[in-house]
């Protein structure tokens, strides 16, 4: 197998992966972001998962919106995030902070988790055909 093919399988591989990753993204987002968020603030999620449904994911405004949606959620589960110091007489410092999160943050959490992977693999994919085209057009000159 010439090196050309190992090139176009990777990019093949890496959509793939990407693609698989935007099903769990288009869950997490169905069924968890938009029934957590108010419905003035639905807007946003509802435009990524319409990107997500019709697979109009690999470019780069689509990384935009994903990222700044993922700021956006970040910012919410910092609401429910609360910090506390929990004495330990066996630590060093005499303690650790202990991060808890109410159950909305956590859900929310967990669907920051899913996005930013579907993020760095959109970028991988996309990073991985332009390589792919790069070294095409190498060969022809």
């Amino acid at each position: 197998m010439n090196s050309l093919m190992t090139d176009r399988n990777l990019a093949i591989d890496a959509t793939a992966v990407a693609l698989y990753q935007a099903r769990i993204g288009y869950d997490q987002i169905f069924n968890a972001v938009i029934p957590l968020l108010a419905p003035q603030r639905r807007l946003f999620a509802e435009q990524i998962l319409r990107g997500l449904v019709n697979d109009d994911i690999f470019n780069e405004t689509f990384l935009t919106d994903l990222f700044s949606l993922i700021e956006s959620l970040e910012r919410e589960v910092a609401v429910g995030t609360q910090t506390a110091w929990v004495a330990d007489e066996y630590c060093s410092h005499g303690g650790h902070y202990e991060r808890h999160l109410d159950d909305r943050a956590r859900t929310l959490n967990n669907a920051v988790h899913d996005l930013s992977e579907l993020g760095v693999m959109i970028r991988e994919a996309l990073n991985t055909i332009k390589a792919t085209r790069i070294v095409d057009e190498l060969m022809e000159d």
